[in-house]
């Protein structure tokens, strides 16, 4: 928990707590991520996230109506609050993700979408689709930017203090 009392007094006051800032920018991601899935897959919120209430719930899921969709909706944004959390409790503890914020995006945004893949969907009980190279990339370039960039640039601005007039983007 030495991360949570990671700030310096300039983010602290300008940002409110660390907490406050895990949610919002988990919010913020979750909302990105969802919208963005909406679009390029050109699928209706309701169905998208029964396919994630699938996870749990099974098949069913994706005939559950209204309840699945919000549980689905529920599961997304604790995923989007835990991928959050991990990042801003990663942060203090390694060195290189402050420098190199937007890289370090695109690698977190990777490493999301590869655990989602390849451990958390394999371990539910989603229905599974045939592998589709070209809808992995997309769904690769869709996390990227709606999750890893915002997360890690969200939460550089946390720990540094910095405000719109200051930041300066660096790869």
């Amino acid at each position: 928990m030495d991360a949570l009392k990671y700030t310096s007094a300039d983010s602290r006051n300008r940002y409110g707590s660390i907490l406050s800032a895990i949610l919002l920018t988990g919010l913020f991601a979750g909302m990105l991520n969802a919208g963005a899935s909406v679009i390029v897959f050109e699928v209706r919120p309701s169905r998208l996230f029964q396919f994630i209430a699938s996870g749990i719930f099974g098949k069913e899921a994706l005939v559950g109506g209204l309840l699945m969709a919000l549980a689905g909706l529920i599961i997304h944004f604790l995923l989007a609050f835990a991928w959050t959390y991990l990042y801003f409790i990663a942060y203090p503890k390694v060195r290189l993700l402050a420098k190199h914020k937007i890289l370090n995006g695109f690698v977190y945004g990777t490493f999301i979408w590869v655990m989602m893949n390849a451990v958390v969907i394999p371990l539910s009980h989603a229905v599974d689709g045939p592998l589709n190279l070209l809808q992995n990339i997309v769904g690769i370039l869709i996390v990227t930017l709606s999750m890893g960039l915002p997360i890690a640039m969200l939460t550089h601005r946390y720990y540094s203090g910095e405000t719109p007039e200051t930041f300066t983007p660096s790869l």
